[in-house]
């Protein structure tokens, strides 16, 4: 079973946090258990010290300790001390010592420290330490209950137990409030999405804080709606475009068909029918093959061959092909080459791009107007621009002037026989290269479409 963000939040929160305090509470036992049993010792061995300083000054190996002298306060009475000689006989034992006999500890033989259990639930912390009385070596021997000690770390461990489930469980569930409540927001956004369908592409995420991460995840999600709108828009004015220019040339051949057969006509007449209807078959045949090239530009189905193309030969072959409509129109069209430049494309998909130019070029200048083809470079790149003497594009055009079926005047939308794909074209054809194309206009001044190239620096040469 898939738990929900907010349980993996919980259990990874709850799991870490038991660990971390668990941890901090074995931490805690082994210092205080340490602590407790050094401080055992220590009192161990300070009543070995005290009873060193009540030791006589002469002793005899014949003579049994039995005047050993206390302090005022007779802490002696109540500790158990033991005075052993080397060779095994109880010196001296303290009242405490001999109400409560320890005999399993056996005969001292050297110094030491250990517990010994002496019932099945009581232990004794047994000291023995050498020292002399007078100039005989002697073993004195102490010893205290571990019971206390033993109890204060058994409470503990319970208390430990009981307690570090307690504050995991509480965390646990204070941890799994605030994912759900920190959390909300991505609810209350799955939901707002889901509502958005394409009909509703208008509408938006509500944005609470955009500094914090819940916020900047609704941010981009907006941000891809508005690319999902636009691209809709986009397609649906490509639909309806394609439907208008495709259905006024059927519409026209149509219109004629039938004139034509509604009254007799001669042979004259019948030929200027059949060559209006070829003119029209002609503008739906270049539609379709330009909307049939874009659709297998968008789907990466040109292939893209590169080679090392001086592009001013390449502008050269351009111009001679289109230097007749020129001439048409009395229009002269002129080569710049500022600097001789090499780039690394493909000369069939940019003559394309440099075809559509200078053809959209002829047909917006009027007669008698010159078109200049220059050619010149930067230190990065390769420039190739178009210039015009045209009646310019205002600026609020420029932004979708290369958007397929976008014209500027509407009214002139099938002047010229042009299909308004061919900026769409030029773009896919220079940004297949690794470009861009930009256009420089003000309207009444003419207008500049550039193409910047990569410039290879072997291409200097």
């Amino acid at each position: 079973m898939k738990l929900t963000l907010r349980l993996r939040l919980t259990v990874w929160y709850a799991t870490a946090l038991f660990a971390a305090l668990l941890l901090y509470a074995g931490v805690v036992y082994a210092f205080l258990e340490h602590s407790l049993w050094q401080q055992l010792d220590q009192r161990l061995h300070e009543t070995v010290e005290d009873m060193e300083a009540l030791l006589p000054a002469s002793w005899s190996s014949e003579t049994q300790l039995t005047n050993v002298a206390t302090d005022e306060d007779g802490d002696e009475e109540d500790s158990w001390i033991e005075v052993w000689s080397l060779d095994g006989r109880r010196l001296f034992q303290s009242p405490r010592a001999a109400r409560q006999p320890l005999d399993m500890l056996g005969t001292p033989r050297e110094a030491r420290v250990a517990s010994v259990q002496v019932a099945s639930r009581r232990h004794v912390r047994v000291r023995d330490e050498a020292s002399h009385v007078g100039e005989m070596p002697v073993i004195i021997r102490v010893a205290e209950s571990e019971d206390q000690l033993r109890d204060s770390l058994w409470r503990l461990s319970w208390i430990m137990a009981l307690g570090l489930p307690i504050a995991v469980g509480a965390t646990a569930y204070g941890g799994y409030r605030l994912a759900r409540r920190a959390l909300g927001p991505v609810d209350r956004m799955a939901d707002r999405a889901r509502s958005i369908t394409a009909e509703r592409l208008g509408d938006r995420l509500t944005v609470e804080n955009p500094d914090d991460e819940i916020g900047r995840l609704a941010t981009v999600f907006n941000d891809m709606f508005a690319r999902l709108e636009m691209a809709f828009e986009q397609t649906r004015r490509f639909s309806a475009d394609a439907s208008h220019e495709l259905r006024t040339p059927l519409t026209a051949i149509r219109t004629v068909g039938e004139v034509a057969l509604r009254d007799a006509r001669t042979a004259a007449e019948y030929r200027e029918v059949v060559g209006s209807m070829l003119e029209e078959t002609d503008h739906v045949t270049r539609l379709v093959e330009a909307l049939l090239m874009l659709s297998r530009a968008d789907a990466g189905q040109i292939p893209i061959s590169r080679e090392l193309v001086p592009l001013a030969d390449l502008t050269l072959r351009v111009t001679a092909q289109l230097d007749v409509l020129a001439e048409e129109k009395q229009q002269s069209l002129d080569i710049d080459v500022r600097e001789p430049v090499c780039a690394r494309v493909d000369p069939f998909v940019l003559r394309l791009a440099l075809v559509n130019l200078v053809d959209n070029a002829i047909q917006h200048s009027p007669p008698g107007a010159r078109i200049t083809v220059r050619i010149w470079t930067t230190q990065t790149e390769a420039l190739i621009d178009v210039e015009d003497n045209g009646p310019g594009i205002p600026a609020v055009h420029h932004d979708r002037l290369f958007d397929r079926f976008y014209r500027v005047d509407e009214a002139r939308t099938r002047r010229g026989g042009g299909v308004g794909l061919g900026l769409a074209i030029t773009r896919w054809a220079v940004e297949a290269q690794d470009g861009r194309v930009e256009v420089i206009s003000e309207e009444g001044t003419g207008s500049v479409f550039r193409i910047h190239l990569p410039r290879e620096a072997s291409a200097l040469a």
